[in-house]
C-alpha cells in the first residue's frame, strides 16, 4: 500500500467478510467490484520509504497503520445488510420516515434520500459543535454543502421545511454520550441549521424556477443539456449549487456542460487572484525564508520579558535598499495571531550604526527582521541593542487584551456559538471577526461595550501561562479553530480565567486597568455568518470621544442650544 508515487509504504493485509451468494456471484473475489465481499479492516505494515524512482529504503521507525471501519464492523456484529440499518443510523432513518410519510425500502430514490439525511445530519451536527459555521470557504463550505444537500433530499421526499433541527436532536440522542459537545452546543447547532435551511430554501425556490426555464429552452431547441453560461450564472449570481444543477438536470434527462463550467470558474479565480503587489510580497517572503534557513540558527524571542535587548547580529543580507537581519536574541514580536509586528530600532553598541525595524517576519518559531539603515553599516557579528517602540507596543498590548475581553463579552451577550473568525490587533485599533448570523442592534452593542469597560475598571489581573494542550483544553481555554498547536501552549487568562481564557502567543497588558477605556467604532458584516467589530482603546478612545464632543458642540452652537439639550 502507498499513498502516492513516493513516501512511506509497505505490504498490507485486508480483511473481508463474505456475505454470501445472495450478495454476488460464485466467481466474485475479495477486492473486486462486487457487493459480496465487504472490506472492513486494512492493516498496512509501514516499513519502507519509496523514492520517486521506486527505490525502497527501510524506514528507521516502522509501524502498523490500521484502518478499521467502525460503522462497517457495527453492521457485521449487528448482522445488518448495511451501516444504515445499525443502531446509530436506524433512528435517523425512522425519523425521516415519520417526517416524510415515506417508507425505507419502497424505492431507490427514497432510500437514497433517507440515507443522505441520516449521514449528513451526523456530520453537520458534529461540525457545528466543533465550531465550524456555514460559509463559502474551507470547512465552512463543506458544512454548507452537507446542509444544502440534506435540505434538497428532504424536500425531494416531501418533508416540510424546518426539519434539520429535528435531525440534530436525534443525532444528540444517539451520539450525545460519546460526543458531549453535541449536548453542550445543542442551541448553537440548532440555530445554525435552522438559519441555513431557511436561507437556502429561498435560494432553492428561485434557482429551481430559473433552472426549469433553462430546461424548457434546451428542449425547445433540441439540445442535450444545459449550457455552461447558464449553469455558471445560477451558481455565481444566485448561489444555486452546481452539484444541484447536475442532479436536477439529470432527472430531466439532460446533461450539463461541466468542462465549460469549470473553465468559467477558472477564469473567475484568475480574476480574483490578479491583485496588484501580491506576487512581490510572496517573492520577498520566500527570499526571507531562504535567508533565515541559510543562517542555520534560530532567533530566541525575548519580547515577553523585555522591550530592550542587548544582542548580536547573526546574519545580514541586502534586499532592495534594505537589510534582512537575524538577531541571536530579539525582543521584537513577529506578525502572527492577528497581532502586527513591533517597530523599533537597532543601535550598535559602538555608536557607529543605527537601523530602523520596518518588518518582523514570522518563520514558524523563528523570525527575521527587515530594517532600513539610518547611519553607518550594520555587519554580521556586530553587537547591538534592539529597542522596541514602547508606545506602539503598549498600545498594541491594550488592544490585544481588549480583543480577548470583547470575545468574552460577545459570548456572554450572544451565546457560545460566537467564535473568533479573524482579527487585527495593532497600535491604532482592534478588529474582531466572529461567527454570528445577524447584525447587533445598538442596545446589544452598548451592553457589550459596557461589559468590556466594567472589566477594564475592575483592574483584573492578566497573566500568561505555559501549559500542555490537554490541560488548557481541560480548563476550557478557547482556541482558534483550524490553528495547529503543539503539545506545549501559551495560555492567557484574565482574572480567575472563568470568563476569559484563550490560547494566545501575543503580547498583553498585566492588568485590565492599563487599557483605560474601550470604545466600539463600527459593527459590520465581514462574510456569510461572520460579523466584524472595530474598536479603539486608551488614548485613541479618549481622542475619539473628544472628536465626538467637538462635533456635538458645533451642532449645538448652530442650533443655538447646548449639547445636553
Amino acid at each position: 500500500w502507498q499513498a502516492g508515487p513516493s513516501g512511506p509504504c509497505g505490504p498490507c493485509s485486508e480483511l473481508y467478510l463474505d456475505r454470501g451468494l445472495e450478495f454476488g456471484a460464485p466467481d466474485d473475489l475479495p477486492g473486486g467490484e462486487n457487493e459480496r465481499f465487504l472490506e472492513y479492516w486494512n492493516l498496512v505494515f509501514m516499513q519502507y520509504d519509496q523514492s520517486p524512482e521506486g527505490v525502497l529504503t527501510p524506514l528507521p521507525t516502522q509501524n502498523i497503520d490500521t484502518g478499521l471501519g467502525l460503522n462497517r464492523l457495527a453492521a457485521i456484529l449487528q448482522d445488518k445488510p448495511s451501516v444504515f440499518e445499525t443502531d446509530q443510523f436506524a433512528p435517523l432513518i425512522a425519523l425521516g420516515e415519520r417526517l416524510s410519510g415515506r417508507t425505507y425500502g419502497e424505492s431507490a430514490e427514497v432510500d437514497r434520500a433517507l440515507r443522505i439525511l441520516a449521514d449528513h445530519s451526523r456530520g453537520m451536527s458534529i461540525l457545528v459543535a466543533d465550531g465550524v459555521v456555514p460559509s463559502n470557504e474551507d470547512r465552512g463550505y463543506v458544512l454548507r454543502r452537507l446542509m444544502r444537500r440534506a435540505v434538497v433530499q428532504g424536500r425531494r421526499i416531501g418533508i416540510p421545511p424546518g426539519f434539520l433541527p429535528a435531525f440534530a436532536e436525534q443525532v444528540r440522542e444517539t451520539l450525545g454520550a460519546a460526543y458531549p459537545e453535541l449536548l453542550e452546543q445543542a442551541e448553537t447547532v440548532d440555530m445554525w441549521l435552522a438559519r441555513e435551511e431557511e436561507a437556502f430554501g429561498r435560494t432553492i425556490e428561485q434557482g429551481t424556477r430559473l433552472l426549469s426555464e433553462h430546461v424548457e429552452r434546451a428542449r425547445e431547441r433540441g439540445e442535450e443539456g444545459i449550457g455552461a453560461a447558464e449553469a455558471f450564472q445560477l451558481h455565481d449570481t444566485y448561489g444555486f449549487p452546481f452539484e444541484l444543477t447536475l442532479e436536477l438536470a439529470a432527472e430531466q434527462g439532460l446533461g450539463v456542460d461541466q468542462q465549460g463550467f469549470e473553465e468559467l470558474m477558472d477564469e473567475q479565480r484568475t480574476r480574483a487572484r490578479a491583485t496588484p503587489g501580491r506576487g512581490a510580497t510572496d517573492d520577498l517572503r520566500e527570499r526571507i525564508r531562504a535567508f533565515a534557513q541559510g543562517a542555520d540558527f534560530g532567533t530566541a524571542f525575548t519580547g515577553y520579558a523585555t522591550v530592550e535587548q542587548p544582542t548580536a547580529v547573526g546574519a545580514v543580507a541586502r534586499e532592495d535598499g534594505r537589510l534582512l537581519v537575524k538577531l541571536v536574541e530579539s525582543p521584537f514580536y513577529a506578525t502572527g495571531g492577528g497581532q502586527v509586528h513591533d517597530s523599533g530600532v537597532l543601535e550598535c553598541e559602538s555608536g557607529d550604526c543605527r537601523a530602523r525595524v520596518v518588518d518582523v517576519v514570522r518563520l514558524g518559531d523563528d523570525q527575521a527582521l527587515v530594517v532600513e539603515p539610518e547611519a553607518g553599516e550594520l555587519a554580521e557579528g556586530e553587537r547591538v541593542v534592539a529597542r522596541v517602540d514602547r508606545a506602539s507596543r503598549r498600545a498594541t498590548e491594550c488592544n490585544h487584551t481588549a480583543t480577548h475581553l470583547l470575545h468574552a463579552a460577545l459570548r456572554e451577550e450572544l451565546g457560545t456559538h460566537v467564535r473568533q473568525a479573524g482579527s487585527y490587533v495593532g497600535p491604532d485599533k482592534l478588529r474582531f471577526d466572529f461567527t454570528h448570523g445577524q447584525p447587533l442592534g445598538a442596545e446589544a452593542l452598548a451592553r457589550v461595550e459596557d461589559r468590556v469597560n466594567a472589566w477594564v475598571l475592575a483592574g483584573e489581573r492578566v497573566r500568561a501561562l505555559t501549559t500542555t494542550l490537554d490541560e488548557a483544553r481541560g480548563l476550557g481555554a478557547m482556541a482558534l479553530f483550524g490553528e495547529k498547536y503543539g503539545d506545549v501552549v501559551r495560555m492567557v487568562e484574565v482574572g480567575d480565567g472563568s470568563w476569559s481564557r484563550e490560547l494566545c502567543g501575543g503580547t498583553h497588558v498585566r492588568n485590565t486597568a492599563e487599557i483605560g477605556a474601550f470604545r466600539i467604532t463600527t459593527e459590520t458584516s465581514s462574510a456569510a455568518n461572520v460579523r466584524r467589530i472595530e474598536a479603539v482603546t486608551g488614548p485613541e478612545a479618549i481622542d475619539l470621544l473628544r472628536r465626538h464632543d467637538r462635533v456635538l458642540l458645533e451642532v449645538a452652537t448652530l442650533l443655538r442650544t447646548t449639547p445636553e439639550q
